[in-house]
């Protein structure tokens, strides 16, 4: 038995395949998306339709940036461990150095804190603001 779809079946009825049809089309209208070409100042009206995201966004960027330096640091200081336990790099001992990895890992897990959440803050504003 073939497959019958939506289009291809027709009842004996035309009154009530006509109502369906006018239904579905209700339906359609009220519940579609309607078609918005998204660009670039899309993004920006978004981000900077709530006041207080003129001064999260940037923020928030700056985070960003700050993270990514202090990854950076971080594989760079690792990079140096067998100079550090030869004692050739800055005269640095090992205490010293475990410290600095350390911070270097506290600062970098608080970045990433404060970044995703001055990141919720803003999406959460700019979603607030429009609707």
């Amino acid at each position: 038995m073939p497959i019958q779809t939506a289009q291809t079946h027709k009842t004996s009825d035309k009154g009530k395949d006509s109502s369906a049809e006018a239904k579905v089309r209700v339906l359609a209208e009220r519940f579609f998306e309607k078609k918005v070409e998204i660009t670039p100042r899309s993004y920006s009206n978004f981000f900077l339709s709530s006041k207080l995201n003129y001064v999260l966004l940037p923020l928030t960027l700056l985070l960003f940036l700050s993270s990514e330096v202090t990854l950076s640091f971080y594989y760079r200081l690792l990079s140096n461990y067998d100079r550090v336990k030869a004692g050739q790099y800055f005269g640095m001992d090992f205490r010293v150095y475990w410290y600095c990895m350390s911070l270097l890992v506290a600062s970098y897990c608080l970045v990433l804190v404060v970044k995703y959440f001055c990141l919720n803050l803003c999406v959460i504003n700019a979603t607030a603001s429009i609707h």
